[in-house]
């Protein structure tokens, strides 16, 4: 996690199997949506979400979040 004057990067990541676009289709058609709810929550607060993925390479999930009109 790093802060930044007008926003929050948070990264996740493992050493899993990994995923390629054509899984990620096959899961969206079988209706498991959690990459989908992840993208759609963080483009409604204004952020961008970048997934990277690469088979026997694991997964890394990077979400910046404005951090503007929050309370300090």
């Amino acid at each position: 996690m790093a802060a930044g004057d007008a926003d929050l990067m948070v990264t996740v990541g493992d050493g899993g199997r990994g995923f390629t676009r054509e899984d990620e289709q096959a899961a969206r058609e079988a209706h498991h949506v959690g990459l989908d709810l992840l993208r759609r929550r963080v483009g409604e607060v204004g952020g961008q979400l970048n997934i990277e993925s690469r088979p026997g390479r694991g997964t890394r999930v990077i979400a910046r979040l404005p951090i503007h009109g929050v309370a300090s």
